[in-house]
């Protein structure tokens, strides 16, 4: 069963506090991110707690990029690695996938999924 949980998350201790208060409710692991820093992530498994450190990206094309980085993990996880190397590939796929600033259409558009593709080919 899910519960609401509704907490201004302020700061990294409410954020362990919060991540906690999840944890006892029966989720193996979580993600959240810092309101303040987004470029900070924390995982929980198995009572350990990691912070992830990236740099923000300034692109406005950011439409997908929670599914993308989940997916990315469960991919990685399905490959064997352990949760903690898995976010740190998904992460570094996240942040080339946004770095290559693909622009389509109106609004946030979606990042270049396919930039470790593109690197290899030539466009001329």
């Amino acid at each position: 069963e899910v519960h609401p949980l509704v907490h201004s998350i302020t700061n990294p201790v409410t954020i362990n506090d919060v991540a906690n208060m999840i944890i006892a409710c029966g989720a193996s692991a979580i993600m959240a991110m810092d309101p303040q820093e987004v470029q900070e992530i924390t995982a929980i498994a198995d009572g350990r707690m990691t912070w992830f450190h990236g740099t923000r990206i300034n692109n406005p094309n950011t439409h997908g990029t929670g599914c993308t980085l989940s997916s990315a993990i469960a991919s990685c996880l399905a490959r064997g690695f352990d949760l903690k190397e898995s976010i740190t590939h998904a992460k570094k796929y996240l942040s080339g996938a946004l770095s290559s600033m693909l622009d389509l259409g109106k609004g946030a558009g979606p990042m270049d999924h396919g930039y470790t593709l593109a690197k290899g080919m030539n466009r001329n």
